[in-house]
């Protein structure tokens, strides 16, 4: 199945059932073989966590989602104000309204991961 490729997994995802798959492409618009998925049926949520809306593709780092009137020149202007948000969807819709946007993979998608301490409990860094 594609969207296993498209993830990185070893294993089918037929389970996931019919997904929305969305394609990130660079700022100069060349396909990055990088693909998020929003399946139909998201797999259950690990230790009574909720399901995850979207998968990204294994052992891959986030990438920003360039919708496509915002990629090439648009980003040379400095005079075309820019917008970030949360999410490639968002940032497709504000695109298509007008808006030049990147969206964000996650709240989170961003941030080094934290530490952990011998029971699996994320611990505080000090800064």
């Amino acid at each position: 199945m594609q969207v296993a490729r498209y993830l990185n997994w070893k294993y089918p995802a037929k389970l996931l059932g019919p997904c929305l798959c969305i394609p990130f492409y660079g700022p100069d618009g060349k396909f990055l073989d990088y693909v998020r998925v929003k399946p139909d049926k998201p797999r259950p949520g690990k230790n009574g966590k909720k399901p995850p809306k979207y998968e990204s593709p294994v052992k891959e780092p986030n990438r920003v989602y360039f919708p496509p009137l915002t990629r090439g020149a648009t980003l040379n202007d400095p005079t075309i104000p820019l917008l970030i948000t949360e999410g490639e969807k968002k940032a497709a819709k504000a695109d298509q309204e007008g808006f030049r946007c990147l969206g964000l993979v996650g709240v989170y998608g961003f941030q080094n991961k934290r530490e952990k301490n011998d029971d699996g409990i994320t611990t505080l860094r000090e800064n």
